[in-house]
């Protein structure tokens, strides 16, 4: 990590906070399958917001878009591949995996309000 490695750690923090509080929330109101079923989808949106941290961060770092141009496509197939593969033969429930990628963004917010701020800007 470093490109805003205090704010990306604090989405990610809060990614899986979030998840976790809904994938509970899922287990109790709906049953353990629910409950699973949403923290499998905040997983793969916690996996998905850290390689795109990755991929942006070294396209940043680096300056070239050469091979980053190839990963980030790759990288979208995949999350395509798992989620499908996981719907079709798994016990994971589509809507409430659904749900649990709703941790996504709700991290990503929660991250940008607490992230340190105090660090001078470069205007």
């Amino acid at each position: 990590m470093h490109f805003g490695d205090a704010r990306l750690r604090a989405s990610l923090v809060g990614t899986a906070v979030c998840g976790a509080a809904l994938a509970l929330g899922a287990s109790l109101l709906m049953g353990p399958k629910a409950g699973l079923s949403t923290a499998v989808g905040a997983a793969v949106a916690e996996v998905n917001l850290w390689a795109l941290a990755q991929i942006v961060s070294a396209l940043l770092r680096d300056g070239r878009a050469g091979a980053w141009a190839y990963i980030a496509p790759l990288k979208m197939f995949a999350l395509l591949a798992v989620v499908g593969l996981m719907m079709r033969y798994t016990t994971v429930a589509p809507l409430f995996m659904v749900a649990g990628f709703c941790a996504l963004p709700m991290g990503i917010a929660i991250g940008s309000l607490l992230s340190d701020r105090s660090a001078p800007s470069e205007d």
